[in-house]
């Protein structure tokens, strides 16, 4: 018998990406207002003064571990004033100040980030330099789904829900992208059974959430029809769940 196949697709857009956090280690507080350097403008002094140095430490790369990214201890270990004492560390990206102190512990969010640390002296002198920060996704999303009912009686040619919530996670990704296959071993019209079509649906029910429907119609010449209802997803780094599987039947007769 010919088989009839359909892809419902539910993608959930991303949300914007999330603001970053930061925890300093002095006793200043941040003003999440205050602007800085975009990129490092080397060393800068009025002599006799001799402009400090600035060692933002080796690059790192750390693992998602929520949707609001990773927590990451920046050092400036190396940094050192040859004439004097350093008074302000200062950590900024895109311009932003996101942490002051010589180890302070900061919340990124998922993806690569570049981060510049402006050293000052008991002078004003100022040297800057940059680390690379990547917040790095490598888990596959969760799908869950629940088919039920399996078999639709009588067949009426009406829509019912087989699968109430199908739903995908992500440790680090607020909304990945569901997908859905559907398929049916008969096709959709021509062997008797009413011409009523679709016979399935996919409807959203929230942030990666949805419905499945499926007709309860059969040929009249065939032994029943059986759906089978697959489900998965994809987050934004690109990882790929496991398939979530389910299926219906519409029986011949009962």
């Amino acid at each position: 018998m010919r088989r009839s196949s359909f892809v419902g697709l539910l993608s959930v857009a991303l949300v914007a990406a999330l603001p970053l956090g930061c925890a300093d280690d002095g006793p200043a507080a941040l003003d999440e207002t205050t602007e800085g350097p975009t990129s490092p403008q080397g060393p800068q002094a009025t002599p006799p003064n001799v402009a400090p140095t600035a060692v933002a430490g080796p690059d790192q790369a750390a693992e998602c571990a929520s949707h609001a990214g990773s927590s990451v201890t920046l050092t400036s270990v190396g940094s050192g004033d040859s004439d004097g004492q350093i008074t302000l560390y200062e950590w900024f990206e895109n311009g932003t100040r996101i942490a002051t102190g010589p180890t302070p512990t900061v919340t990124l969010a998922y993806g690569a980030h570049t981060i510049l640390l402006r050293t000052t002296d008991d002078d004003g002198g100022t040297n800057d330099d940059v680390v690379m920060v990547t917040i790095r996704d490598t888990r596959a999303p969760t799908v869950a789904m629940v088919v039920s009912p399996t078999s639709l009686w009588p067949p009426n040619h009406t829509m019912h829900v087989v699968a109430r919530g199908a739903s995908a996670s992500d440790v680090c990704d607020p909304a990945p992208a569901l997908h859905f296959a559907i398929t049916s071993d008969e096709p959709e019209n021509g062997l008797g059974d009413g011409d009523t079509a679709p016979d399935w649906a996919v409807q959203a029910a929230g942030a990666s959430v949805a419905d499945v429907l499926v007709r309860a119609e059969r040929s009249g010449l065939g032994d029943g029809r059986v759906y089978t209802i697959s489900a998965t997803a994809t987050d934004r780094a690109g990882n790929g769940s496991s398939a979530a599987t389910g299926t219906v039947t519409v029986p011949h007769n009962q």
